[in-house]
């Protein structure tokens, strides 16, 4: 029910004043976005997370989108905290309603935040209501569909929240769509009816298991829909086509999902950890691709081939759809705690990605593909000033965005090669299945992750961590015989004292005679001699 704002004022306008009084100092330090320490507040005071939402679709792209949310929560920590702030960026004159544990309230609003006081919370149980109205724009309208697109840091612009990564909650989603229009979201649909005149249509998702904001979505509009199932396992895509040869490739985009996820289910241990998988081929998505659970989004200019494509281009669809899938288990299944760590999804998602396409298409010479697409484009970056590390502070959830870079994508899975090497396939694998079973639904760090690895592959793991992912640039050998050795001596362009442990291979060629050298730089140890072939002793008496 949507109430006037005139009338709100007349009940509750000392409410505002209240609010700001037993709120105190500590308005004045929630600021814009959502700093740190305001995060860890909200995390360590409220579990048992769940929104209800329900959005009201017009059928004009200029129209007002009408909702209503509930979010449900427990209250934890005792002592007076001031206030409790929900994030909200949207349309301040829609707030039509709020109330809390059932009381009309004004809404008091600081930066982007609702600021909900102390007061009106007890320990244990609470709930808060909201009607508003958003706009098209936070959604992504077009004429005939829209899509949401949260990450990193955008669902308090589409409803209020708490838009950080470790606060995840259940959703419950009901559209309210032109009777014309299919919608595809993060849970199965429970009910789909239309309206008795045949105008609107209403559609209600089962609850989610427990989501990031970030991860939340939907999409509606004029989509076809078309479900495979491929040895047992249902794969559902939401498409705009029509006809033509592009319609002819949804089995096959179908089968690489599905074998995407047979090879990360026997990989990780964990058996798909989600209700469903659709995914909805999006026109003008920003994105190659989006990894919501139970609903992915591609861009269709990436994931439609041409009618004659090259090997590149099947290959480079091959890798798109591992990496999304390889999402679910890292990223949504377990997720980094706060987005300094936004990385720790993209290094596994790329890392895993390469080992599927190696195995999907074993044509290809993947170890070239490897230099190409992650060697190179990572040092094009990382031997220049301007590099940075591959783990970077983060104050303040508004500046989430500008940590994406080539170093997250491309230097992260070469570190992950060089790591899994240092400690063996099999102890990786172990750790990665016991970080699965550590953290099922929830947020973990990278710091957590080390400590499993150093478990089984030793504390030279934490010397290449602080090497590999905390400094920013990347090592430069100085490689000559000596006597009767390979000499190698491990720099750095920036001038630091940092030495990147690793190992690589060396090759001395000698007229006809050809060896090649493991090379083993060990933390800590900035130059390192390797016995020669004796063949190829005092070649270089005096060195060269």
């Amino acid at each position: 029910m949507s109430i006037k704002r005139g009338a709100i004022g007349l009940v509750v306008g000392i409410a505002a004043v209240s609010a700001l009084t037993c709120a105190g100092s500590i308005v004045g330090h929630i600021g814009a976005g959502v700093a740190r320490e305001v995060a860890q507040m909200r995390r360590e005071r409220v579990d048992s997370l769940r929104f209800s939402l329900r959005f009201s679709i017009p059928d004009d792209s200029k129209g007002v989108v009408r909702a209503h949310e509930q979010i449900s929560f427990n209250l934890v920590g005792g002592g007076e905290k001031g206030v409790l702030p929900l994030d909200y960026s949207g349309n301040r004159e829609g707030l039509n309603a709020l109330r809390v544990n059932g009381i009309l309230q004004l809404p008091v609003i600081s930066d982007d935040h609702i600021l909900i006081p102390d007061s009106l919370l007890h320990p244990g149980e609470n709930s808060i209501e909201i009607e508003f109205e958003t706009s098209g724009a936070s959604m992504n309208r077009r004429d005939d569909y829209l899509f949401t697109l949260f990450v990193p840091f955008k669902a308090h612009a589409c409803f209020p929240c708490f838009d950080q990564p470790d606060m995840k909650g259940r959703y419950d989603l009901t559209l309210e769509l032109p009777a014309d229009w299919h919608s595809v979201a993060n849970g199965e649909i429970v009910c789909d009816t239309v309206s008795g005149d045949g105008r609107r249509r209403t559609v209600t998702y089962h609850t989610t298991e427990p989501l990031s904001t970030y991860l939340f979505a939907f999409a509606a509009g004029r989509f076809n829909y078309d479900r495979f199932n491929i040895g047992g396992r249902e794969i559902g895509i939401f498409h705009r086509e029509k006809g033509g040869q592009k319609l002819s490739q949804l089995p096959g985009i179908a089968d690489e999902v599905a074998r995407s996820i047979k090879w990360l289910e026997d990989y990780t241990g964990v058996p798909y950890p989600f209700m469903k998988y659709d995914l909805a081929i999006l026109p003008g998505f920003p994105f190659s691709g989006m990894e919501h659970t139970g609903a992915t989004f591609y861009n269709d200019s990436k994931l439609f081939l041409g009618a004659n494509p090259t090997p590149d281009e099947r290959l480079t669809r091959t890798a798109l759809i591992a990496h999304e899938t390889a999402h679910m288990w890292f990223g949504d299944y377990v997720t980094m705690r706060w987005f300094d760590d936004v990385w720790t999804k993209e290094v596994f998602a790329n890392y895993f990605a390469a080992a599927m396409t190696r195995d999907m298409a074993p044509e290809f010479d993947h170890d070239l593909q490897w230099l190409r697409r992650y060697q190179d484009a990572a040092m094009s970056l990382d031997r220049t000033l301007g590099s940075t590390s591959i783990r970077q502070p983060l104050p303040n959830m508004l500046d989430a965005g500008l940590i994406y870079n080539n170093i997250i994508y491309n230097k992260a899975p070469v570190m992950m090669l060089k790591l899994r090497n240092m400690i063996g396939e099999k102890n990786f694998k172990d750790a990665i299945r016991q970080y699965m079973a550590f953290f099922p639904y929830g947020n973990a760090s990278w710091s957590e992750l080390v400590d499993i690895l150093a478990a089984k592959g030793g504390e030279q793991v934490r010397e290449f961590s602080k090497a590999w992912v905390d400094e920013a640039g990347c090592p430069r050998y100085e490689v000559r015989i000596l006597n009767d050795s390979l000499r190698v001596r491990q720099t750095d362009l920036r001038g630091s004292t940092t030495v990147w442990p690793q190992s690589f291979g060396v090759r001395i060629i000698k007229g006809k005679d050809i060896a090649d050298v493991e090379v083993v730089m060990k933390p800590g140890v900035g130059e390192t001699a390797v016995l020669l072939p004796r063949k190829f002793r005092r070649i270089g008496q005096n060195g060269c």
